[in-house]
């Protein structure tokens, strides 16, 4: 279970090498401050050749427990503030 006081880290993005070089680099935080919910942010950076776009993403997920004995699935509802 995703108890208060976890931290979460996450990092993802990819590189398009196809016609120009392109390429998304996503940055998140979260903190779970009470039981399965969670408060974050995130930051961002899509970029084509020499252009490049930044974003700041505010986020806030709710975790709901499918738990039966020793499988623990969730389900999660988010919202995202760009």
């Amino acid at each position: 279970m995703l108890v208060q006081g976890t931290r979460e880290f996450g990092v993802g993005g990819n590189v398009n090498f196809a016609d120009d070089v392109a390429c998304n680099l996503r940055l998140t935080y979260g903190y779970f401050v009470r039981d399965r919910w969670k408060i974050g942010f995130g930051l961002g950076v899509q970029a084509v050749e020499s252009d490049a776009t930044f974003n700041l993403t505010l986020v806030t997920d709710y975790n709901f427990c499918l738990c039966k004995e020793d499988i623990q699935q969730q389900i999660k509802i988010g919202t995202r503030l760009l």
